[in-house]
């Protein structure tokens, strides 16, 4: 089952994002018509799971996101 995902504008001078993710098209779609600023957009980015995440730009593979949650120890 394909997973639908949408990611937050980057915060000031970081790069974490906030990322949701929704089982269907139509979930995803209420949520943003429910928002009243632009700050989410569509992402084809395979995420797993809802959370927060922070991008990091490896020139082998290009953008790569790591759950905050994850690299806590």
């Amino acid at each position: 089952m394909q997973k639908y995902s949408i990611i937050s504008s980057p915060q000031t001078l970081i790069n974490r994002y906030t990322v949701k993710c929704f089982n269907s098209s139509n979930a995803m779609h209420v949520f943003l018509n429910k928002q009243y600023d632009n700050k989410w957009s569509i992402t084809n980015y395979p995420f797993k799971k809802s959370g927060t995440y922070f991008s990091q730009y490896n020139t082998k593979d290009g953008q790569q996101y790591h759950n905050v949650n994850e690299l806590i120890c």
